[in-house]
């Protein structure tokens, strides 16, 4: 897998992507990125949130849980206005609620909250075992291979370097019914390069990324494709 020393032009533009523009104390604004989708990627609209939540919560609070609504379709070609508002702030917990908003409409909502680092009961379960990430399928590489059946809006998102490294056991689906594969699917991912030793944005790409493989996998149980 690929390592360098520092951010691949893809990861530097997500970066990018996730450092808001401060118009007041509860309010930012985030650029769009245009993927050749027909509206703005989710991904991009909860991780920009979010770090619009984490600039207006005290940084010893760490997000644990977020709730996302998408209300309305997203302009890709417009930046995003984020309203947050603090609803309570009690000794441990912050309670977020955020308004991604553009053209005057809401087009998401999310509830975020946030703790203090606490100790607590441990009921993670074990990693199970899964093979090296060499063994599983470059997510990159196929779409890559992809790119070339395209329509001209969409040849440039797939052909395109990619802010992650992704390996996943099943191979994504995008057109032909196939046998139905189990409902589960193991990924190894890492960002392409190094990013800032910062939990909060580490979260924030993780929500970025994770608007991705969910669908796939629920629709590989059906030998579906997206």
């Amino acid at each position: 897998m690929q390592t360098t020393d520092t951010p691949t032009p893809a990861l530097a533009h997500l970066l990018d992507l996730l450092t808001l523009e401060r118009l007041d104390d509860h309010l930012f604004r985030g650029q769009s990125e245009d993927l050749g989708l027909p509206q703005v990627f989710g991904g991009q609209v909860v991780s920009q949130a979010l770090r619009a939540a984490t600039m207006v919560v005290d940084a010893e609070r760490e997000l644990h849980s977020c709730h996302c609504y998408f209300l309305r379709t997203g302009d890709a070609n417009y930046p995003i206005i984020y309203q947050t508002e603090i609803l309570r702030e009690g000794r441990s917990f912050t309670s977020v609620s955020i308004n991604a908003v553009q053209h005057d409409e809401v087009i998401c909502r999310i509830m975020a909250s946030f703790q203090v680092s606490e100790e607590g009961l441990d009921h993670q379960i074990p990693m199970p075992h899964v093979p090296e990430p060499e063994v599983f399928y470059s997510e990159n590489n196929w779409l890559k291979s992809l790119a070339p059946y395209m329509p001209l809006a969409l040849h440039r998102f797939f052909a395109a370097d990619r802010p992650f490294d992704v390996r996943t056991e099943y191979p994504g689906n995008l057109f032909e019914q196939r046998e139905p594969l189990p409902m589960t699917q193991f990924v190894w991912a890492k960002t392409q390069g190094p990013c800032l030793f910062d939990k909060s944005l580490q979260k924030c790409l993780l929500a970025y990324f994770s608007d991705v493989h969910g669908i796939m996998t629920r629709l590989q149980r059906h030998g579906k494709g997206a």
